[in-house]
């Protein structure tokens, strides 16, 4: 049923879209939104229904690694992971878990069409929690339609209890005056978040709101009329405000859009100030009485009528512009238009709404079976669809909503006044052609040849090294002023000098409002017809993805298409040109690594390799160094060597594995004595390794040199943007900018901001002096927008076909001053006891017994400086300061962990860390009496992520599937006990790759044994055995090398 579905649980989905789209996507699942899901591999479609509206999303589940989404949402347009595709996801797992198939699995039932649509996604309150009608008193209630019951928002999950305190603002126009006779009201509506105003878009979906009655009944109102969540402009009539107000009768909240800080004042109730422009109430016309001569007709048509209205809905005559007595003239380009359509029997306005209509009629099934609609730019006349057609009703309601009356001698809604017929025309003629199959009749298409809906046009152009994009709103013949002019006084509609009329859409604008926010990164910024900026090569994605959110075309440059195409779909990159014997190393997924930071750098971008630990980010950017080697050797590419800068703990391991994988480079380590004194010598060499310490004291060489490509290794340092790192760093000159870390953001987006200032300064949009809150985070949002294409980040679930069964890796740990200080000590002062010993004459085999309780004093100092001395601090750790970055990163990705220690006191500093910071974890050490129990626990309980191990105690004998990563904390150099301590978690039952890593202190007895445990296994063996003290097969000389600097 679910062949080649690959696995979507919590953390997979987690790992493709984040937590926020998870929680929204199991909310529409828990809401029944999915309404039908199939699988044909590696494809997985459905439907999902939100706020009314059916959602087609195709997810390609190829691998998660490389997983792509198309749907009908904005989002999903442009490629990115929406909360539609995740509901299907959820929704598929739910049913592989249950054993049930898609619904296109033979013998699957078709879904059930839902009779009503599901109740709006993440609306928390019950029947219960929210009282008849809101029991408010009857002079608050807003009930324009008699016998209607106060409506209730849907579309945001709120109580009235709990939550979020949420009040409404409304601003209104100061050219009410006018505005209001014309029913164009263009109100601004504003939500006031824990007393913190932002626009209605802002109210996060997730969050639970608690508002009283009077702003419940206003939110319903307001998301009644504008079918679904309301914006935070709209238009209303005179009506639609007066019910407004009235729902938010005596509330502080209404001022004037130029006077934001003076509430109106109320008065019995009313706000005189107001009223006076609204007028009285309307009361419903009565019906008109038929027409004499033309009683009204009950029963089915015959023939001849059913006839006489086909021919009447396919050549509608000409009606009569209000205040016309004569049919208006004819325009000679329409008319041979016309003429032409009707030599060929083509219309010119293709409408398969009409075709069906007429298919309908000719089959003998009556007049009205669709939405007709017919009328000028003057006045509107519609004929809704039959009863039977569940449409009926929603219209019939719109219309009303609209200002449309019913005429009964006719059955028509009727719509006369110009204002409020351009402006229905401007807001809802797309929608009834696309949602309703509405048939606009020949009659109205004529009459309507000047109406066109304002389209937003895109201009991009090169302009030096970046590109000058202009977008604006085309009007036709109307000015920039002209259409500014309509937008702030509320019109829908713009004219030009030569009589056409522009449809200005309010939801269109809404978008083209919010693109230009994004493009400015000016948050609260008015709308305006046009707006024209330089984008950088950087910019482009980004600029490209917020233009695809309009229905505007685009002709951008090719090079802009390059260079966007590749970061969004990672097929579209580039081989590499690696040296062959190199990329036969790289397994698939990390010569995609290589070509992604190889195509970003061809482009002068910088970029974030954030592939979880144990991955090979270091032989990835090692492979882009190489890249540059070959382009040089051929002329293709800019001089100046590559420079790695890392924590003083991993210069050797780069150079080790430079040395290793790409021999052929030149590669300087610039640390400690060995410097390199001038500029000049920089071009001598490939690859220049150096610490972040370093280049701290040496940045005016470094910035005086030329530099081809700066790669930033373990970017916690430069998290701090403030710090003499991260400065020294942000000096460098060079096209290239790489970061390689397994976090991006550990504590805030600004850890994001400090490294997107080194690797593309200048790209993020500028915070303005003193946001806060909501504001704040509105830039968060759009900043880590900004980032995403920039930052490729791969899981070892993502990638796991491509990985062995399991990982080995060497984890090096730099010791801290204090620390250092503490080893030197120790390790001196074993040295100066076997001295003593050999010159008091002591037998060699209690000098060796020295000697080796002093080694193992000295390891004790490169676990944990508290083991030998009690007043060392938890931070002098080196190695726990290692350990929390992998823990946090297997936290991050749904990994559990076994850590080993063959140190008791250890394990008890480890386990007083994980408690201070309320992590779940076991305990194992010798004196563990259910040792059994434990284990069968922690297998079965996945909320338990870590489980601490003494070697000798649990090494071997026991079951642990349940982890998949092992942390040797302090390794057993018997390269045999500590595979058998790995292997508790890798075994029969194991179906994740695990991965082990050895946390070893640099330039220390750990790293001298760890360099002799391949050549001289045996004698490390007989070194740290228990019984190594009662042989004879160590020499003292052998032991004496290990204590050498």
């Amino acid at each position: 049923m679910w062949d080649g579905l690959p696995d979507l649980s919590k953390n997979s989905l987690v790992d493709l879209a984040g937590w926020s789209m998870l929680r929204a996507g199991q909310d529409l699942r828990r809401e029944g939104a999915v309404r039908r899901i199939e699988w044909n591999a590696p494809r997985l479609t459905g439907e999902v229904r939100l706020g009314g509206r059916d959602f087609r999303p195709t997810i390609n589940l190829r691998s998660l690694a490389f997983a792509e989404n198309r749907c009908s949402c904005g989002e999903g347009r442009r490629g990115y992971m929406c909360e539609h595709a995740i509901a299907l996801c959820v929704e598929a797992e739910r049913r592989r878990e249950a054993g049930k198939g898609p619904d296109n699995a033979p013998g699957s039932a078709p879904a059930p069409k839902a009779s009503a649509p599901p109740p709006a996604r993440g609306n928390g309150s019950t029947p219960q929690s929210r009282p008849k009608a809101l029991d408010r008193p009857r002079e608050a209630q807003a009930e324009p339609d008699k016998g209607a019951e106060a409506p209730q928002p849907t579309w945001l999950r709120w109580e009235f209890a709990n939550g979020r305190p949420l009040e409404l603002q409304v601003h209104l126009p100061p050219n009410l005056a006018e505005a209001a006779p014309r029913d164009a009201i263009m109100v601004k509506l504003v939500a006031v978040d824990v007393k913190k105003p932002k626009p209605l878009e802002q109210l996060l979906r997730a969050e639970q709101y608690q508002l009283d009655a009077q702003t419940a009944v206003a939110l319903g109102w307001l998301e009644r009329w504008a079918h679904g969540r309301p914006a935070s402009l709209l238009q209303l009539k005179r009506e639609q405000l007066r019910t407004l107000l009235q729902a938010l009768a005596g509330k502080p909240n209404v001022f004037y859009v130029n006077q934001p800080n003076r509430p109106l004042r109320w008065e019995g109730g009313k706000l005189p100030e107001i009223e006076r422009h609204l007028g009285e109430p309307e009361r419903a016309a009565p019906a008109k009485p038929a027409a004499r001569g033309r009683p009204e007709r009950k029963g089915p048509l015959s023939s001849d009528e059913r006839e006489q209205i086909i021919a009447r809905a396919a050549k509608s005559p000409q009606v009569p512009r209000e205040g016309e007595g004569r049919r208006p003239k004819k325009d000679p380009v329409a008319e041979r238009r016309r003429r032409l359509a009707r030599l060929t029997g083509k219309s010119h306005v293709h409408s398969p709404a009409l075709e069906q209509y007429r298919a309908r009629e000719q089959a003998g099934q009556g007049a009205g079976q669709v939405l007709e609609i017919d009328g000028s730019e003057h006045f509107l006349s519609i004929r809704l669809p039959s009863k039977d057609d569940p449409r009926h009703y929603q219209l019939a309601e719109m219309l009303k909503g609209e200002g449309f009356r019913l005429e009964a001698s006719n059955g028509r809604f009727w719509l006369r006044d110009r204002h409020k017929t351009l402006n229905f025309l401007a807001r809802y003629w797309e929608e009834l052609e696309r949602e309703y199959d509405a048939v606009f009749t020949d009659n109205f298409r004529q009459r309507t040849e000047k109406l066109r809906p304002a389209k937003v046009a895109i201009d991009t152009k090169r302009d030096g090294r970046d590109y000058r994009v202009t977008l604006q709103l085309d009007a036709g013949g109307a000015s920039d002023a002209q259409v500014y002019q309509a937008l702030q006084g509320g019109l829908s509609y713009v004219e030009s000098p030569s009589g056409e009329v522009r449809l200005l859409n309010p939801e269109q604008l809404n978008k083209v409002a919010q693109v230009q926010r994004k493009l400015t990164g000016q948050q609260e910024r008015p709308l305006t017809p046009r707006v024209a900026l330089s984008v950088s090569g950087a910019a482009c994605l980004d600029v490209e993805n917020i233009l695809g959110e309009l229905d505007g075309s685009m002709d951008l440059p090719q090079d802009w298409t390059e260079r966007s195409a590749a970061l969004k779909q990672v097929g579209a990159l580039k081989p590499p040109p690696l040296p062959a014997e190199f990329q036969q190393r790289l397994r698939v997924y990390q010569q995609v690594g290589v070509a992604w930071l190889w195509h970003l750098y061809r482009h002068e971008l910088g970029g974030i390799l954030a592939d979880e630990m144990g991955l090979g980010k270091t032989i990835q950017a090692l492979g882009l160094v190489l890249c540059r080697w070959q382009a040089a050797k051929k002329g293709q590419d800019a001089e100046g060597p590559s420079v790695v800068v890392s924590p003083a703990g991993l210069t050797e391991n780069w150079r080790r594995e430079a040395q290793k994988f790409a021999p052929q480079l030149r590669v300087f380590l610039h640390h400690g004595n060995t410097r390199l004194q001038e500029p000049e010598e920089f071009g001598s060499f490939d690859l220049i390794l150096t610490s972040y310490q370093t280049l701290v004291r040496d940045v005016e060489l470094f910035t005086s040199a030329k530099l081809g490509l700066v790669i930033a290794d373990e970017a916690q340092h430069i998290k701090n943007r403030r710090t003499l790192a991260a400065t020294s760093l942000r000096a460098l000159q060079a096209p290239g900018r790489m970061v390689l870390t397994g976090t991006p953001i550990e504590n805030s987006v600004d850890d994001l901001r400090s490294i997107f200032s080194f690797i593309l300064p200048g790209y993020l949009a500028q915070i303005p002096d003193g946001t806060k809150g909501e504001e704040r985070n509105w830039y968060d949002q759009r900043h880590l927008q900004q980032a995403a294409p920039y930052i490729l980040r791969r899981s070892k679930k993502l990638v796991a076909a491509e990985l062995p069964e399991k990982i080995e890796q060497v984890v090096p740990c730099d010791l801290s001053q204090r620390q250092r200080d503490l080893y030197e000590k120790v390790r001196v002062k074993t040295e100066q006891a076997i001295f003593e010993l050999e010159m008091s004459g002591a037998a060699e085999q209690k000098v060796r017994f020295a000697a080796l309780t002093q080694l193992l004093r000295l390891r004790q100092a490169c676990v944990d400086p508290r083991l030998v001395n009690d007043e060392a601090r938890q931070g002098d750790s080196a190695k726990l300061a290692a350990f929390r970055e992998i823990l946090e990163e297997c936290l991050d990705g749904g990994h559990r962990i076994l850590v080993f220690s063959q140190f008791t006191q250890a394990l008890k500093l480890l386990q007083q860390f994980l408690q201070k910071r309320d992590i779940n974890h076991l305990y194992l050490d010798g004196s563990t009496k259910n040792r059994a129990a434990l284990c069968e626990r922690f297998n079965r309980d996945e909320s338990i992520p870590v489980f601490l191990i003494s070697l000798k105690a649990g090494g071997t004998g026991l079951n642990l599937t349940g982890a998949d990563t092992v942390v040797h904390y302090d390794p057993w150099w018997n390269p045999a006990v500590e595979a058998q301590a790995t292997d508790r978690a890798h075994r029969i039952g194991q179906t994740r790759v695990v991965t082990s890593y050895k946390l070893i202190t640099t330039n220390t007895v750990e790293e001298k044994v760890l360099e002799l445990q391949e050549r001289k296994a045996g004698f490390l063996q007989d070194l740290l055995d228990e019984s190594a003290a009662s042989t004879a097969k160590v020499s003292l000389g052998d032991i004496k090398a290990l204590l050498k600097e």
